[in-house]
């Protein structure tokens, strides 16, 4: 067993990604909005690329290419307060954000930044965004993201699809529901290495005990 516990640590890299896995048909009773199954979130996913983050979801329903359908993603940096509470109704009581990464049905998004001033927003390259079938994805530089209290390692996210921005009535679902995640980090290439010397240590180890028995 002495020898095989170097190669378990090694295989105890980062996981590649956090993933929220979200109840089918828990879509808000407060949810005014046409009914689309594409608004109703099975999966969240966040991890963390080399100064990139990347964010994508699996709806239940093909996503139409609608600028009025929004994928939207809270970010909390380390400022975050429950900005829907404020709304009507109030929503969202444990998920606080300073910030979100907003991306549409057609493609195109932005990422908005809340501070003492009036709100910042970046658009992002179309390039960036992914939409297709049920899934959408988004990488956003950490530069567009910077911290406000939180190591990005700390940063939390919530996702929430809406149709319209505006009145809370909007919003259809949040994942996971009043609270946030963190993201996890894909290994860097000499993490890799590691892991898979890992692998190799254990299976000689294997091979070497059964040649010996």
């Amino acid at each position: 067993m002495r020898i095989l516990a170097p190669a378990l640590l090694l295989l105890a890299a980062p996981a590649l990604a956090t993933t929220v896995i979200d109840p089918a048909g828990d879509i808000l009773s407060s949810y005014t909005g046409p009914p689309r199954a594409s608004l109703d979130v099975l999966v969240a996913q966040a991890h963390y690329l080399p100064n990139t983050l990347r964010l994508s979801a699996r709806v239940a329903g093909g996503i139409p290419d609608d600028v009025d359908q929004l994928y939207v993603w809270g970010v909390n940096r380390g400022a975050g307060t429950p900005r829907l509470t404020g709304g009507t109704p109030p929503l969202g009581a444990g998920v606080n954000f300073d910030a979100v990464v907003v991306v549409r049905g057609n493609g195109t998004g932005s990422v908005v930044t809340f501070g003492a001033g009036a709100p910042v927003n970046n658009p992002l390259p179309p390039e960036f965004i992914t939409v297709s079938g049920s899934g959408v994805r988004v990488f956003v530089p950490f530069n567009l993201l910077p911290s406000t209290g939180f190591d990005i390692a700390d940063y939390g996210y919530n996702l929430w699809p809406r149709y319209l921005s505006g009145s809370n009535t909007q919003i259809a679902d949040f994942a996971p529901d009043d609270s946030t995640f963190t993201a996890s980090a894909i290994p860097e290439p000499a993490s890799w290495a590691l892991m898979i010397a890992g692998f190799g240590l254990v299976g000689g180890t294997l091979r070497r005990r059964r040649l010996a028995a």
